[in-house]
């Protein structure tokens, strides 16, 4: 029997320019952003309003920058297409110049006894208690 894993899952999607905006006025940047966070889909499912937070919009278009800027250091003339981190993947496409669309996917995870340990209070792994899959 295999051990029971949460599946990968889309986190957020979105569309942004790095040409339109600077450091004061970041948010122009966004042109369009979807979060499917549990939280954000349970408040939808329950009829309210579909806020996310600006900050947190900023902060994964910031990361979303700062990985396509690094990996053009390393090769100047192709366009990072994904990312593989610990708990998140990002793929990033170019449609037009200047015109990103990221796809962040959060990466399957094993469920351990910690995370059990963690629901109930104890110390674990980390605040989901699972550890990422080898693929």
């Amino acid at each position: 029997m295999s051990a029971p894993t949460t599946p990968s899952s889309l986190h957020a999607l979105f569309v942004f320019n790095p040409e339109l905006g600077e450091e004061a006025t970041e948010a122009r940047k966004l042109l369009y952003f979807f979060d499917n966070r549990p939280d954000t889909v349970h408040r939808l499912h329950n009829g309210q309003p579909n806020y996310v937070d600006l900050n947190y919009q900023k902060d994964l278009c910031g990361i979303a920058e700062g990985l396509i800027a690094f990996t053009r250091d390393f090769s100047p003339d192709s366009l990072c297409e994904s990312v593989h981190c610990e708990q998140h993947r990002y793929a990033f496409a170019q449609p037009e110049k200047d015109y990103w669309i990221v796809l962040v996917v959060k990466n399957p995870t094993l469920i351990t006894k910690d995370a059990k340990k963690d629901s109930a209070g104890e110390e674990g792994r980390g605040r989901r208690g699972g550890r990422r899959l080898q693929t």
